[in-house]
């Protein structure tokens, strides 16, 4: 029982290491303005895929920032016939800075992501290169505050965190839940080991750092090309920065499915990227100790007092963090992430054995080195 006991209060710890780095970075990052205004010329490289009911107001807040250096802005469509290209290029019909790259890019590798990254490429032309997701909302003075990280001349890739802040039903609940818990933990590995890796929601580079490492073209088959991109850059010689930023992650909806599949993809892949850090991943989580105290003492008061200690801290930190991140509704939704944590340690367990996961319409194989091949296509 003493070891139990010892690992759930450890867990507590951690949780409150991620109430203080929160604030830590809301006090001294996210608050403060940028330290001034940059006007390096940079490039946005937009990854666009599909139409939702927020797209146009999502590529606008990145568009219509209010940033005094010389910008331009690539779509890149990676399927023909994507009604995303459309919204792109009434876009471009207003603003001359717009760029619509559409094509079937499926050849350039089996990340569609990075394919489409590759075929947008050739046609940015600014010493700086800014890429972004579809489904991303950036929050006013953003460029400014990104592209001041460029400041020191040793930083080559500058990322952020993301947050889902507005939930409307239960999966998506544990979805918003799960991302939070991963930029908390990115604040931890930050603290204790620094940047070595990007967030792929969003991210900035130099231009001639991209080109040292080989660009986008050598990516096209690796699943995790975030990771992929920072580690490269940091073995380049060069400095991943976190900007003091969150951007919002708008997701339309989301079935319990599609929940667990995603988890069960992302898990899988970061076992393959920082084996180390999945695999401490299970020390942090007081709700296996605290289950295994109760299912080994029963519902004795040693049990019960663990279940109090360890839920009040779970839901309060967890509920300031949200909040810290730009959350709307956090009471109503909170609850769920009890739930969200059970589902989590049978995905965890699930993603120590197996190499294959779920990404849309297709089944993936995932190979040691973070590479991935297509077995089939599930949609005929």
């Amino acid at each position: 029982m003493v070891i139990l006991w010892i690992l759930l209060l450890f867990a507590v710890g951690y949780q409150w290491a991620t109430y203080a780095l929160v604030e830590r970075f809301r006090k001294h990052e996210l608050e403060p303005p940028a330290p001034f205004r940059p006007d390096y010329p940079v490039t946005h490289l937009k990854t666009i895929h599909g139409r939702q009911p927020r797209s146009e107001s999502n590529w606008r807040s990145y568009i219509d920032q209010d940033y005094r250096g010389k910008s331009e802005v690539v779509f890149t469509v990676g399927k023909i016939g994507d009604p995303a290209a459309d919204l792109a290029r009434e876009i471009a019909s207003q603003d001359e800075r717009v760029k619509v790259i559409e094509g079937d890019a499926s050849g350039l590798g089996t990340n569609p992501k990075v394919s489409s990254m590759i075929q947008g490429y050739p046609h940015c032309t600014m010493p700086f290169l800014l890429s972004t997701d579809s489904d991303m909302h950036a929050p006013p003075h953003y460029m400014d505050k990104l592209m001041a990280g460029f400041a020191d001349p040793e930083v080559g890739m500058v990322t952020c965190l993301y947050c889902i802040q507005r939930v409307n039903s239960p999966a998506l609940a544990m979805e918003a839940l799960s991302v939070l818990d991963f930029s908390t933990s990115v604040l931890v590995a930050r603290a204790i080991e620094g940047m070595s890796f990007g967030l792929g929601a969003n991210m900035a580079f130099r231009r001639e750092v991209l080109e040292q490492i080989g660009a986008f073209d050598v990516l096209g088959d690796y699943l995790a090309e975030d990771y992929q991109l920072g580690n490269r850059v940091t073995k380049a010689g060069w400095k991943v920065k976190l900007a003091g930023l969150v951007v919002e992650d708008v997701l339309p909806g989301m079935r319990l499915k599609e929940y667990l599949l995603h988890q069960l993809r992302w898990m899988r892949t970061y076992r393959i990227s920082r084996p180390a850090g999945h695999f401490a991943f299970i020390v942090t989580q007081g709700t296996l100790w605290t289950t295994l105290l109760l299912l080994c003492q029963g519902w004795c008061l040693s049990s019960i007092l663990a279940l109090i200690l360890w839920w009040r801290v779970r839901i309060s930190c967890t509920a300031h963090n949200w909040a810290v991140f730009g959350a709307t509704q956090v009471k109503r939704w909170i609850p769920w992430l009890i739930l969200k944590d059970y589902f989590y340690l049978g995905l965890w367990a699930l993603s120590l054995v197996g190499d294959r996961v779920r990404w849309g319409p297709r089944e993936l194989q995932l190979f040691p080195d973070g590479r991935m091949r297509l077995v089939r296509r599930l949609d005929g």
